[in-house]
C-alpha cells in the first residue's frame, strides 16, 4: 500500500492533518490537471477547490481496493472537470482570459538572453509549447484526459483506465487515437524543432 492511500485511510479514521497534507501534496497537480483539461486558469482552480471538498466529503466511501489514491483522486477530479465543462456549454460566456501563449494581450513569446543560449531555438521551443497545449485541448474529453495523465501525470495504462473507468485495452486505444492527432496536427512544429 503506497504513503497516499495510508494517508487516506488515517484521514478516513479521522486524522484531519493526513487530508492536509493529501492536499498539500496534489494541490499544483490537481490544478495543473484541471488547466491542461480546461485551459482556463480561474476555471482550474474552481475544479481542483471542489475536486478536495468531494475528496473530503467522501471519505467515507474511501476503499483502497486494487487502486492507488492517486487513481481515486483524478477520477474525482475527471469528473468535476467534465461537469464544468458541461456548464460551460450550457452556458456560454465571452472569455476575458487571454489567448494561449498571450499574457495580459501581448504575445507569450519570451527571448532568452543572448548569454543565455540560442533565441531562436528558445522561442520555437515556447512555440511548439503552446502549440502543443493548443491541439491537447481541441482533443475529445475522453482522449485529453488519457494523454494529459500519460504525458504529464505519467500514470500506468491501468491507473488510467480507473480514472477513466475503461479496460487497458480501451486506454492503449484511446492513447493510439489521441497520439494519431496530435501527431498529424503538430507535424510542422516537431519537424521545425527537429531541423533547429
Amino acid at each position: 500500500m503506497d504513503e497516499h492511500t495510508q494517508l487516506m485511510l488515517h484521514f478516513r479514521e479521522g486524522d484531519e492533518s493526513a487530508f492536509e497534507t493529501l492536499v498539500e501534496f496534489y494541490k499544483s497537480r490537481v490544478v495543473g490537471v484541471a488547466y491542461r483539461f480546461l485551459q482556463n486558469s480561474e476555471e482550474a482552480r474552481d475544479a481542483a477547490q471542489e475536486a478536495f471538498l468531494k475528496m473530503y466529503c467522501a471519505r467515507d466511501k474511501y476503499h483502497p481496493g486494487t487502486s492507488v489514491f492517486a487513481s481515486w483522486l483524478y477520477t474525482i477530479v475527471n469528473r468535476v472537470c467534465l461537469n464544468i465543462l458541461r456548464h460551460r456549454r450550457r452556458h456560454p460566456v465571452q472569455r476575458l482570459e487571454p489567448e494561449f501563449g498571450t499574457e495580459g494581450g501581448r504575445s507569450g513569446r519570451q527571448l532568452a538572453d543572448s548569454r543565455v543560449g540560442d533565441a531562436m531555438l528558445t522561442l520555437l521551443r515556447t512555440e511548439t509549447q503552446v502549440a502543443v497545449r493548443k491541439v491537447v485541448a481541441e482533443l475529445p474529453e475522453t482522449e485529453r484526459m488519457a494523454v494529459i495523465l500519460d504525458q504529464w501525470e505519467e500514470m500506468s495504462l491501468a491507473e488510467i483506465g480507473r480514472v477513466l473507468d475503461k479496460s487497458v485495452s480501451a486506454v492503449k486505444s484511446i492513447l493510439f487515437r489521441a497520439r494519431a492527432k496530435l501527431k498529424i496536427k503538430l507535424a510542422g512544429y516537431l519537424d521545425q524543432e527537429s531541423e533547429g
